[in-house]
């Protein structure tokens, strides 16, 4: 039997870079910026191109993401974790968000996906006080979250069959929107070629 753990068995978490001067951009600033702005609209996608350069003065590198970190927003209710790739050296996220440092245990995919379930968001909204006008879920709550452990196999199998289930949901939609628009074009194509006539379906 699998045994459960506490998230934060499984990570070390950080704090985002935070400042009380408003962020400047630098073209030839020392750092960049991970922000909101740069996720998209499905907050699976970071657009790095997009992130903004400064210079933050002394940070702790540790402080820096890491090749396989994880972000996860901590402030309002949509909260959502992440694994950036691709992203330039010295990045620093945002704020708002947690950054979590794998300890090796359990893969940062697998990580990603158990926070990123309806059931582990509607808990976390629920021990940050979901009735708030923006709820901010805190580092001790997080750290307590309570996640399986499976083998590391078990962990990639998981991974993979969500990501087969997302792809699969990513292509009905497509399909729904391509049939969506073919009816709609033979509607209007009904509406101007009738000649007042009934149409014939």
């Amino acid at each position: 039997m699998n045994r459960t753990v506490q998230l934060g068995e499984l990570v070390e978490i950080r704090q985002g870079y935070s400042t009380r001067k408003a962020l400047k951009a630098a073209a030839d600033g020392s750092h960049f910026i991970l922000q909101m702005r740069d996720f998209d609209d499905d907050r699976a996608r970071v657009f790095a191109a997009g992130l903004v350069r400064f210079s933050p003065g002394a940070v702790d590198p540790e402080n820096e993401l890491k090749p396989y970190d994880l972000v996860f927003l901590a402030k309002g209710v949509r909260n959502f974790a992440f694994a950036p790739s691709d992203l330039p050296p010295h990045t620093l996220a945002a704020n708002y968000f947690f950054i979590l440092r794998p300890t090796g245990v359990a893969s940062a995919d697998y990580i990603v996906w158990f926070l990123n379930r309806p059931t582990t968001r509607d808990d976390l909204t629920r021990l940050s006080g979901g009735g708030v006008h923006t709820p901010v879920i805190r580092k001790a709550v997080l750290a307590g979250m309570e996640i399986p452990l499976p083998p590391a196999d078990t962990q990639r199998a998981i991974v993979q069959l969500d990501a087969l289930a997302r792809h699969e949901q990513q292509l009905h939609t497509q399909l729904n929107e391509r049939r969506r628009t073919l009816f709609d074009a033979i509607c209007i194509g009904a509406a101007k070629n009738s000649n007042n006539q009934e149409p014939t379906i």
